[in-house]
């Protein structure tokens, strides 16, 4: 870290643990593939920045390195990550892959480009095809084969039921982390005469819902007494 950075290390890192897109930025041929003219990345400055990074990241000379150059050349075009204070590492992400992409992207249309014909007539693979062939008139860069894909929304009529798909190209899909879990400890009590209280304990996501507790003790009471019972039949209580 360079002072209050994690969320630059942390990027970098999970990126340089992708075996393809460090491959990429350790091709010795790199160079080739950088567009100098783009004027929507850094003109090859970060791509370059980003291969001499990962260079002496996986080579043999150092332990430990600090990725100083690296950070004044996307701090150039982007001075909110040359401060002290602590950045979201989903922008940088983004902002990094952003600006990588369009120095390797060495397509040459405009990315300013005309509505073509209409969807109408295609179905669902034939629109996923055209939609992702009119991307890459203006985008072609080989970041796209680990990053690119593609959702598929659609609207359908209530009426007539008609269905109309479309597609939208994506780099990165947020998903949500799953809620912290918690060991509870729940004593059962059978109703059955001369039964002894039982006590199971089991994992489950912090703030639970009754339900979920309940099947889970169904599950345990299954285990332990070899025959199955219904969520009707067991009341909790806290003691």
């Amino acid at each position: 870290n360079l002072g209050n950075t994690c969320y630059i290390n942390s990027t970098l890192q999970c990126l340089s643990a992708i075996p393809e897109f460090r491959r990429i930025f350790l091709n010795p041929d790199l160079r080739k593939y950088i567009n100098f003219e783009s004027s929507f990345g850094t003109k090859g400055k970060l791509a370059l920045a980003v291969g001499e990074l990962l260079h002496e990241m996986w080579g043999d000379e150092f332990i430990a390195v600090a990725p100083i150059k690296f950070r004044e050349t996307i701090v150039t075009k982007y001075k909110m990550f040359g401060g002290t204070e602590h950045q979201d590492s989903h922008e940088f992400l983004t902002t990094l892959i952003d600006n990588l992409h369009e120095d390797l992207n060495c397509a040459k249309h405009s990315k300013y480009r005309l509505r073509g014909s209409s969807f109408d007539h295609l179905n669902a693979h034939e629109r996923s095809a055209r939609t992702l062939a009119e991307y890459k008139l203006s985008n072609r860069s080989p970041l796209m084969d680990v990053f690119l894909g593609q959702i598929r929304s659609t609207v359908t009529c209530r009426i007539c039921s008609h269905s109309n798909p479309s597609f939208d190209t994506f780099w990165q899909i947020s998903l949500p982390l799953p809620p912290p879990s918690i060991f509870i400890n729940v004593k059962v009590f059978p109703c059955q005469i001369n039964s002894e209280p039982v006590l199971f304990g089991f994992w489950v996501y912090k703030n639970p819902e009754i339900s979920s507790i309940t099947n889970s003790v169904v599950d345990m009471i299954a285990e332990q007494y070899g025959r199955d019972t219904r969520v009707s039949n067991i009341i909790l209580c806290t003691v």
